[in-house]
């Protein structure tokens, strides 16, 4: 096993290493960092190294509220992070409040609370089918399934462009 190399002080992007910490990530060593924001985050030190994090989240500066993923509806920022990006309080369509890192939401990992993977259609007791309802493709989101087959029996569903159409 290699020694892990001291980071302590060393600065990448707008991040300082504070300490490292006993936590491991992908056998990478995980470091305390403070963020030139005044945030403090950890982050593996394989990301300091590569370049895949250079702040607690706080220089992407992009505002996620209002913006709808899957079924979920950012409501706010907060001041948490994991693994240095900026966790979002959403609603999702359930009712349900859940809080999710932002990559997640816009890399599509995350679609809902987690009732989105508790649905699942049966169709004539047989076959079941992922419920796509909520998830968007590109600009369209899935409102509904219909009745229509494709060609090629595959189901047609109904959706809605963020154009309106």
């Amino acid at each position: 096993m290699r020694k892990a190399l001291d980071l302590a002080g060393q600065r990448f992007g707008r991040l300082t290493v504070i300490e490292k910490t006993d936590k491991r990530s992908s056998n990478s060593v995980v470091w305390k960092c403070r963020c030139d924001c005044g945030n403090v985050c950890e982050v593996s030190a394989a990301n300091l190294r590569r370049g895949n994090s250079k702040s607690c989240g706080c220089a992407r500066g992009e505002d996620l509220t209002g913006q709808r993923f899957g079924r979920l509806t950012v409501l706010e920022k907060t001041d948490k992070r994991s693994g240095g990006f900026v966790v979002w309080k959403c609603r999702c369509d359930c009712g349900n409040t859940c809080e999710v890192v932002g990559s997640h939401l816009k890399n599509g990992s995350t679609k809902s609370c987690g009732c989105f993977k508790k649905e699942i259609l049966y169709i004539k007791g047989k076959q079941s089918i992922e419920n796509l309802i909520g998830r968007k493709f590109g600009r369209l989101i899935v409102l509904e399934m219909t009745d229509k087959r494709s060609g090629s029996g595959n189901i047609i569903w109904k959706c809605q462009c963020d154009c309106g159409n």
